[in-house]
């Protein structure tokens, strides 16, 4: 009996249950889980307004943030919405399990209301309910703003659809452009896998001028909202980020044989297994992007000096997110930064001239005549007149440094020793 009681509670202790939270207090049948992860679980709620009422006032905040007159992103009540719940953890006292989830809720929402108060785009908030720990926003999707609603594109499954596409290219031209020789055998794949795989003839993938215009977004929203909102999202990768429109969605010159088909599962867009990227490339596409998922996000003082840290670790986890899914996506991570780069440089620049317009000028002095003297003194005043300016201007050239080569200088710190802070120092 004991032995039977042994194995039984060993077996348990192998695979344990997953854990199982009960749904929110205004959960119904229809509702449809997106979602589940270690802190929180997202679901698909069919209408917002039909929850107003189920939710008390006193814990209901409605969202404060302004409208985006160009949003791709349908804002509708009768529209499906996203509720983001906060779980409860039952391993945490309950009392600080509350705390600790109201404290997050909170932040959370800072972060998104102060992304979208600076131009970054965001999910609109659309209220947030503390007693179940459940943050409700419109689910972002995709289209050109009609009446027919189909789910956006994460950047993720774009890019991986141009590198599917172009591995396929490779193998119907017999890999001539692989550096390793190698033959398909009647399935397709390669006879000796040895010589040549898929991340070797990925090693340079062409992802096209639609991918680079999307990397460039990508750095451009990063560095706007690393400079003008303060926030550090903390998660920074290419499946937090949705593309409302994709180029096979609004390009109408060729259509783009990749296909993306519904998983009925996640309800998200999945890349069909036989994908060809041969994406058109069109000059005044200009990809639409959504920032999502602030569940790990902090704020900083953006006036502040010396927050470089926090910027260098967010830009350190996209590329980590990159070199992890996105084989041979080098180019990509490149024109990201060298975006990020410059849409810094010209924050530098309006913050300055903000600041000479704001710095009252000093009062001009009175002309007075200069003092009789030798030619060699006068030639003496002038040059230490003009050593001190140089050194002023020196100085300030010093402090005007782009605050991108700070973010970039400590970027290489962190890459030596990972995201991990120093001990000291």
């Amino acid at each position: 009996m004991n032995d039977k009681q042994d194995a039984k509670e060993e077996s348990s202790a192998s695979n344990p249950k997953p854990y199982n939270p009960s749904p929110p207090q205004q959960y119904t049948t229809s509702w449809k889980l997106l979602s589940q992860g270690a802190e929180a679980r997202v679901w698909i709620v069919p209408s917002y307004t039909s929850l107003v009422p189920s939710i008390p006032t006193s814990n209901l905040i409605p969202s404060q943030t302004s409208d985006d007159d160009d949003s791709h992103i349908h804002s509708h009540d009768n529209h499906q919405c996203i509720c983001k719940e906060r779980f409860s953890k039952s391993y945490r006292i309950p009392q600080l399990d509350r705390v600790i989830t109201k404290s997050r809720i909170k932040s959370e929402i800072k972060c998104l209301a102060k992304c979208r108060t600076v131009g970054v785009r965001t999910p609109h908030l659309l209220g947030v309910d503390m007693e179940s720990g459940s943050i409700y926003m419109e689910r972002v999707v995709g289209g050109d703003g009609s009446d027919d609603i189909i789910p956006a594109l994460t950047v993720r499954a774009y890019f991986e659809s141009v590198r599917l596409g172009y591995i396929q290219k490779l193998k119907l031209d017999e890999l001539n452009d692989c550096p390793k020789t190698a033959t398909l055998d009647g399935n397709g794949e390669h006879e000796n896998s040895d010589k040549c795989n898929d991340d070797d003839c990925a090693s340079t993938v062409d992802y096209g001028t639609n991918s680079l215009l999307i990397a460039r977004t990508m750095g451009e929203m990063i560095a706007q909202m690393h400079n003008s909102a303060g926030v550090i999202h903390g998660d920074l990768t290419t499946s937090n980020i949705m593309l409302s429109n994709p180029p096979s969605i609004t390009s109408t010159s060729t259509p783009t044989p990749t296909s993306c088909t519904q998983n009925t599962d996640t309800d998200q867009p999945t890349v069909a297994a036989n994908a060809t990227a041969t994406h058109t490339n069109t000059t005044d596409w200009k990809p639409i992007l959504t920032l999502i998922d602030f569940g790990l996000s902090t704020l900083i003082d953006v006036n502040k000096k010396g927050r470089y840290e926090e910027k260098a670790v967010d830009l350190y986890v996209m590329e980590r997110a990159f070199a992890s899914t996105h084989p041979g996506s080098r180019a990509l991570v490149t024109a990201a930064e060298d975006a990020y780069r410059r849409s810094c440089e010209l924050h530098d620049a309006k913050q300055l001239q903000l600041q000479q317009q704001e710095t009252p000028q000093p009062p001009q002095p009175q002309q007075t005549h200069p003092a009789a003297g030798t030619e060699e003194e006068i030639r003496q005043k002038s040059a230490r007149k003009l050593k001190s300016e140089s050194k002023k201007r020196r100085k300030m050239d010093l402090n005007r440094k782009s605050s991108a080569d700070m973010v970039f200088n400590r970027l290489e710190e962190v890459r030596r020793r990972g995201r991990k802070r120093e001990c000291f120092g």
